[in-house]
């Protein structure tokens, strides 16, 4: 994917003594926004994670401008990293374990991070159908009963 069809920027959510920051890797697109977020050593406090220097995975999170999901409501709030006035949220706790290794292995270089956000964007919101392509299995069962009700009336 080209970087040119993307809006990248770079959040800090910055951690106080004893707690760790978020850094928010955002990239948007004309479908929605993909978050890669990691976590900040802690200040003051001793470093666990010492093979990448006390960084770790925060989690990825989806901003969507309409539902991916059956069901899925709205944000309450207002998001601004969808057009309009309705962002659908989707996270992962999880996911970005494995980038913040290999962003530490080539000494921080967010390019790194910038290229696992354009293949989780492709795999999100290019590869996997929207919700308003998705049918509700209720509705799906509704109208399979229908379809044999006026089959059966038409023998």
């Amino acid at each position: 994917m080209s970087e040119s069809l993307f809006t990248r920027e770079v959040m800090n959510d910055g951690g106080e003594t004893g707690r760790s920051g978020v850094v928010h890797y955002l990239l948007q697109g004309e479908h929605g926004t993909v978050d890669v977020m990691l976590m900040s050593p802690p200040e003051g406090a001793a470093v666990f994670w010492r093979e990448t220097g006390g960084w770790h995975g925060g989690g990825v999170a989806y901003h969507a401008p309409f539902p991916y999901q059956v069901g899925q409501e709205p944000r309450e709030d207002l998001c601004k990293f969808v057009p309009g006035d309705r962002c659908y949220y989707d996270v992962s706790y999880s996911g970005a374990e494995n980038v913040v290794q290999q962003w530490w292995d080539v000494g921080q270089d967010n390019e790194v991070i910038w290229r696992y956000a354009e293949v989780l964007y492709q795999e999100f919101f290019v590869d996997t159908a929207p919700a308003e392509h998705l049918r509700d299995p209720e509705e799906l069962l509704a109208e399979l009963a229908k379809l044999i009700d006026d089959k059966e009336a038409g023998e």
